[in-house]
């Protein structure tokens, strides 16, 4: 009868020592879980940010578009596509001989723009 006493007393030591490892498990999980909310509601914030930040940076560089020349032109046509110097210098030539400013770049559809600066140019 002793020996059933000391079986269930380990017995009841053994699973209250699994039982508490459950519960430090669980109070882990939940604060790596409220950690992992905490960075995702920080990112969604900077993403937010960064969205209105390139929206508002957009639309003062849309209100400049209209003053640009060509060579500015060419340089943010070349900056977009990640072309070389030659190829700005390509782009400057067209632009200037078919008179491309802001207004009607902006004005442009991609196809239009793909067009007047010849396809080939931008599969280069």
């Amino acid at each position: 009868m002793r020996w059933i006493k000391q079986d269930i007393l380990i017995e009841k030591q053994e699973k209250e020592q699994k039982l508490n490892i459950i519960n430090q498990d669980y109070i882990f999980d939940n604060m790596l879980l409220k950690g992992f909310k905490d960075l995702n509601d920080k990112l969604q914030k900077l993403i937010e940010e960064d969205q209105r930040w390139i929206e508002n940076e957009w639309n003062e560089l849309g209100k400049k578009w209209s003053k640009w020349n060509s060579q500015e032109i060419a340089i943010f046509i070349g900056h977009i596509l990640k072309c070389e110097k030659s190829k700005l210098n390509q782009f400057y030539d067209i632009i200037k001989k078919k008179k491309i400013d802001g207004m009607s770049l902006l004005k442009m559809s991609k196809n239009d723009l793909m067009t007047i600066l010849n396809f080939e140019i931008f599969s280069n």
